[in-house]
């Protein structure tokens, strides 16, 4: 298989690759099969199907799991989102960009409560994005992007990927 950016061959590899994810930052995702173009100059990565799909339900949990980690008093109901945002509760839940996910929320129960901050970011954004990086620690401190590598990864079989 040659890579389709220099037309160099690509190698097979198995190891941990990292992608950056809005959320949670920079997500290792350990034991991941991907091609990587030989040239160094390069260095272009492509996942098998399957694995494109690992990678991603590995960072949508991790995102899952940092979102349901906030203090249950940051979080509001959809009532509360909708007039924040000053719209009817009609275009609330039909605004596909909520839908997808562009507000941050988590279903406890059978009710899906979305973080007041993204809500705010989402106001101030133009009703375009309320998404924005979640620290693991509870602290007052800026986010400090912290990559947790398995300690059985050598450095040689971690390959870097931005999530553009």
């Amino acid at each position: 298989m040659n890579c389709s950016k220099c037309d160099a061959k690509r190698a097979i590899k198995t190891g941990t690759v990292i992608n950056e994810s809005i959320i949670a930052g920079p997500v290792a995702i350990p034991d991941v099969t991907y091609y990587k173009c030989t040239n160094p100059e390069c260095g272009d990565v492509v996942y098998p199907p399957g694995e494109s799909q690992k990678t991603f339900d590995f960072i949508k949990a991790k995102e899952q799991e940092l979102i349901s980690s906030q203090p249950i008093n940051q979080f509001i109901d959809a009532e509360a989102a909708y007039k924040i945002l000053q719209i009817t509760k009609q275009a609330f839940s039909k605004n596909k960009r909520i839908k997808r996910g562009f507000i941050l929320n988590h279903i406890i129960g059978d009710k899906r409560l979305y973080l007041r901050e993204s809500v705010m970011r989402f106001k101030q954004s133009g009703n375009k994005d309320g998404r924005y990086q979640i620290c693991a620690s509870s602290t007052t401190e800026p986010c400090v992007n912290l990559i947790e590598f398995p300690m059985n990864v050598p450095a040689s079989n971690v390959v870097f990927r931005d999530g553009g």
